[in-house]
């Protein structure tokens, strides 16, 4: 399941600002080695070079399309292609950030506690992560699926996300592995054009594995049709603002884990 990283880089703007909000809550770092886990088209690996300037800093995506455009955006930054899960650096890390990477990734607490162990004293892990599974726009990816012709392509079951484990879990988990852990939730609320405008949002990420598995079993004409019926859904869900754009609830959830001395 391929990204497009064209469709992700419409919405920039709104995926940067969380972006920003995680860069903030490392105020007092002065990193010498940077490594940016899941770096997208770019837009994350750029934000970490102005904001800090004199670190090193390497990034990695899995998938091609996204490492393709990331390195066409920033030449002179190594830029590789490679699974966060078996990630090993060469020398010990400063600072890892992953910017909407773990929601991805099962059970990732282990996967947190394994990539600490590369951090140097006072290091940090820094990520953020949709916390959205609640919202309506992400609850009518599988309601319409469950609806109309397209539903046999889900006969084996639907391509749900874990829901994502309490702050507490991450407060103890990650405490027991030598980290002091700050965790928090924000929810952004972006003003879109309309309902259409949310379909093209979500279609840069939480959509594309409804989207692809219909497209794979029934085609793209049943892929069209259920993206319609969505946006139909959606747009009962999110009734228009005053000047007929619509608030798109986004919560997100944020944390910093730096490892003690």
């Amino acid at each position: 399941m391929a990204w497009d990283p064209d469709q992700y880089r419409r919405f920039e703007a709104e995926r940067n600002r969380p972006l920003r909000d995680l860069l903030n809550g490392l105020d007092d770092l002065d990193p010498r080695n940077v490594v940016d886990a899941g770096c997208g088209p770019g837009n994350s690996t750029e934000a970490l070079i102005r904001r800090f300037p004199t670190a090193h800093i390497r990034a990695f995506d899995s998938d091609a399309a996204m490492v393709d455009a990331a390195r066409k955006r920033l030449p002179g930054i190594a830029i590789d292609r490679q699974d966060v899960t078996r990630f090993e650096p060469e020398e010990p890390i400063d600072l890892f950030l992953s910017n909407a990477v773990f929601h991805w990734v099962p059970d990732h607490l282990p996967v947190l506690k394994r990539l600490a162990g590369f951090l140097v004293a006072g290091g940090a892990l820094a990520l953020q992560m949709p916390d959205n599974l609640d919202e309506p726009s992400h609850r009518l990816m599988a309601d319409v699926a469950a609806e109309g012709p397209w539903a046999a392509a889900f006969a084996e079951g639907m391509p749900r996300r874990e829901p994502l484990p309490s702050p507490a879990t991450y407060m103890d988990r990650l405490g027991a592995a030598g980290l002091d852990v700050t965790v928090w939730r924000t929810a952004y609320f972006h003003r879109l054009a309309d309902a259409a405008g949310i379909v093209e949002f979500v279609s840069g990420a939480g959509l594309r594995p409804w989207i692809a598995r219909i497209e794979e079993t029934l085609g793209p004409e049943a892929a069209s049709a259920y993206r319609a019926a969505y946006q139909v859904a959606v747009a009962r869900a999110y009734p228009p603002l005053a000047d007929g754009s619509v608030a798109f609830s986004m919560p997100r959830l944020f944390l910093v884990a730096r490892k003690r001395a």
